[in-house]
C-alpha cells in the first residue's frame, strides 16, 4: 500500500538525516578551533604566562551541540538517537582539537 511504502521510505531517511544533523553541528563546533593556532604565538609574543583557565573559545566550542540538544529536546527526539548525536559530534571535535593541538605542538 502506497501509505506504507511511504512510511518506510521516510523511515529510511532517519539515519541520514541525523548523519547530516551531526556532520554540520561538528563543523559549526570545530569552527572555533582555529583560535587554537594563536595561542602560543600571542603568549610568546606578549611575554605573558601560561593561561590557567581555559581560553574563550572552548565556552563556544559546544554552543552548537548544545543548541542541537535543545531543539532535539523540544521536538520529541529520543534520549537513545540525542546520545548517538552528542557522541559522534563530541568524537569528531574531539578529534579536530587533537590535529590543532598537534599542529600548535608542532
Amino acid at each position: 500500500d502506497a501509505f506504507a511504502d511511504g512510511v518506510a521510505a521516510l523511515g529510511a531517511l532517519v539515519p541520514r538525516l541525523g548523519d547530516a544533523l551531526v556532520a554540520r553541528t561538528a563543523d559549526t563546533c570545530t569552527t572555533h578551533l582555529a583560535n587554537v593556532k594563536g595561542i602560543t604565538a600571542a603568549y610568546r609574543m606578549t611575554n605573558r604566562p601560561a593561561p590557567k583557565d581555559a581560553s574563550t573559545y572552548v565556552s563556544k566550542l559546544f554552543a552548537a551541540a548544545r543548541r542541537l540538544a535543545e531543539q532535539a529536546d523540544e521536538h520529541g527526539v529520543s534520549s537513545a538517537a540525542q546520545a548517538r548525536w552528542m557522541s559522534a559530534v563530541v568524537a569528531r571535535v574531539c578529534e579536530e582539537f587533537s590535529v590543532a593541538g598537534c599542529e600548535v605542538l608542532g
